[in-house]
């Protein structure tokens, strides 16, 4: 923090005569001589014991998570076209043009600004160090009041950001400089007294805000070059220039410490804490303090806010907060407030979802874990896992409703636990993706009786279930075609017929998708013949007239009828009333059928044939 200060305090000769003009006058010249220096003496001390009032203007450099060098951010895109939100945390920027209504996002602690103070001029920048910084896109700052950085549903966190208060607006674009080696500062926007972020700051000083950049099209804002930990030294921090006037009594001598609340009068291991310090003297620095007994205090590492945020206790403990007078160097010390350990979480309100993870990123007759940590226990708590092909619409699984839980999986899906209070809150764990190998593991080819003289049929088996599985199947003729899977139990199947148009060898291509992602394929020959079938019948001709009338009856006599095929018999057979016969030569042979000398004769036709 840089401070520059004027303070409006009486000068010693005006306190002097102030001081001397409420004196009585005293006649005799000698003993007025001696007296001078004595009331000149008083008078000093009594013009000490005016209060200083901090009429004082204060410049404050606050970066992005309230300590210098360090930082919180954040994104939030949305896809247009298939609602799909994506949380993710890094640097504010964005380079990629096939995803539009990208938000970054920054959090700043403005508890070192006090709540009555007059805001004169507000500037959001930029700290690079030793890299290039590139050029933004159109771009659009909005200000939310409060902490977005323990969002952690995309959604919610995109529609937050998106419902601020406006702050900036550029319709052209933007370069906040370019930086070689060492230190660079660069302002995208500034503000004097009057203006809407001035207001904002002012609205909310002595808390949390978020500011989110989102760009107008293709970027939120661009910085190229940044990488590495989350330090000044390493990456790119926003940072806000806070100029601001503070009305409250300036600190002198030893601080007024304030007083603390907590959140909760007890804890569980999980619980979120919340230590607050009001009514202190401004210009005073912070420590927290704790202690097991409220006699022995250790300073709590990082917490040198008036608030500070954890979760959890493994112990009672009484906490404080220890205030030092920037001026003066003197400090002192809240009342300790007490936080009773709870070993066993009540539930209450809406539980913290956690985080899920998988004992595995892919799987193929496996046995999948899934486990949640972090989330609300306690009694009153109740889990249920969830699955979603598309990280958007969610099913409950059956029966699986423990914090860890062991199956075999059968198609690809997202992940995630569902904790319910029975006070009626409900929260998510973070989701986790666990892809499905789907393979094929049976494959056959059919064809209907000869009677029918059908289209061969190809079959195939997959080793999972999923409405977004298709089975490709290219005929080796120049066509193919596409077909859903059809679920039968833990696998699906497949069925693809087509119609050959001539007789040959073929290669078959069979390829199964997954949300159209090959998984697995098979190839294989197959021989057609072309097929044409013969329904042949015999009857006793009683009349002798060639026909078939109502009154004959078919033959029930054995017979044997030769096959002939371009005037080669082929093939015969035993018949009674006749059979099926499937021809398979090429097209234009002919064939013949006739009835072998025997104990029947042919009538009619008279050829026999």
């Amino acid at each position: 923090m840089v401070n520059k200060k004027w303070v409006f305090i009486p000068i010693f000769y005006l306190g002097l005569t102030f001081c001397f003009t409420a004196m009585s006058c005293i006649t005799r010249y000698s003993h007025y001589l001696n007296f001078l220096f004595m009331k000149k003496l008083a008078s000093l001390l009594i013009c000490a014991m005016f209060p200083v009032m901090a009429f004082a203007q204060t410049t404050a450099v606050i970066y992005a998570s309230g300590v210098a060098g360090a930082y919180v951010t954040g994104t939030s895109t949305y896809t247009p076209g298939t609602t799909t939100y994506t949380l993710g945390n890094g640097v504010i920027s964005s380079t990629d043009s096939g995803i539009i209504s990208k938000r970054g996002w920054a959090v700043f602690d403005l508890s070192s600004i006090p709540a009555s103070s007059s805001i004169s001029s507000v500037t959001l920048g930029f700290y690079v160090s030793g890299f290039t910084a590139g050029t933004g896109a159109s771009c659009r700052t909005y200000g939310y009041a409060g902490d977005l950085s323990a969002v952690t549903t995309a959604s919610t966190l995109f529609n937050d950001l998106n419902s601020g208060t406006m702050l900036w607006s550029s319709s052209t674009t933007t370069s906040i400089g370019t930086y070689g080696t060492g230190i660079g500062n660069d302002s995208l926007m500034s503000y004097s007294a009057g203006a809407v972020p001035n207001t904002f700051i002012a609205a909310n000083a002595g808390s949390k805000i978020s500011i989110c950049f989102t760009g107008g099209g293709t970027n939120a804002y661009t910085i190229t070059g940044e990488s590495g930990a989350q330090t000044r030294s390493g990456i790119c921090a926003p940072y806000l220039v806070v100029t601001y006037t503070s009305t409250v009594t300036a600190c002198s001598g030893t601080p007024t410490p304030g007083t603390v609340s907590s959140s909760v009068s007890s804890a569980c291991p999980t619980t979120s804490i919340t230590l607050t310090n009001s009514g202190y003297s401004s210009s005073t620095t912070f420590q927290w303090q704790s202690s097991p007994d409220s006699m022995t205090w250790s300073n709590v590492a990082g917490a040198t806010s008036a608030t500070y945020g954890f979760t959890g206790l493994s112990a009672t403990t009484y906490y404080r907060n220890v205030v030092t007078c920037s001026g003066s160097g003197l400090s002192s010390a809240t009342a300790g407030v007490k936080i009773s350990y709870a070993p066993t979480c009540a539930c209450s309100g809406t539980p913290v979802g956690g985080t899920a993870t998988a004992s595995t990123t892919s799987c193929s007759a496996c046995s999948l874990t899934l486990s949640v940590s972090g989330y609300t226990t306690g009694s009153g708590i109740a889990l249920q896992w969830q699955s979603s092909p598309n990280n958007t619409t969610w099913s409950n699984m059956t029966g699986v409703t423990t914090a860890s839980c062991m199956f075999s999986p059968t198609s690809s899906n997202y992940y995630r636990c569902k904790v319910t209070c029975s006070s009626g809150g409900i929260a998510y764990s973070s989701s986790v993706y666990v892809a499905y190998l789907f393979k094929i593991i049976a494959d056959s080819i059919s064809a209907a009786p000869d009677s029918l003289c059908s289209t061969p049929t190809f079959f195939a088996k997959v080793n999972g279930v999923s409405s977004l599985l298709r089975l490709k199947t290219y005929f080796g003729d120049g066509t193919r075609d596409s077909v859903a899977l059809t679920t039968s139990g833990t696998s699906s199947y497949a069925n693809a017929s087509h119609p050959y148009t001539s007789p040959g060898n073929y290669t078959i291509k069979q390829i199964v998708y997954y949300n159209n992602t090959p998984q697995d394929s098979i190839t294989f020959n197959y021989y057609h013949d072309r097929c044409k079938t013969k329904h042949v019948k015999f009857y006793v001709d009683v009349n002798n007239d060639c026909a078939k009338s109502t009154t004959e009856s078919f033959n029930s006599y054995p017979v044997t009828i030769a096959v002939d095929s371009a005037g080669v018999t082929v093939r015969t057979l035993p018949a009674t009333s006749g059979y099926y016969y499937k021809e398979t030569g090429a097209p234009g042979t002919v064939y013949s059928y006739r009835i072998l000398p025997g104990s029947m004769y042919v009538s009619c036709p008279s050829s026999g044939v």
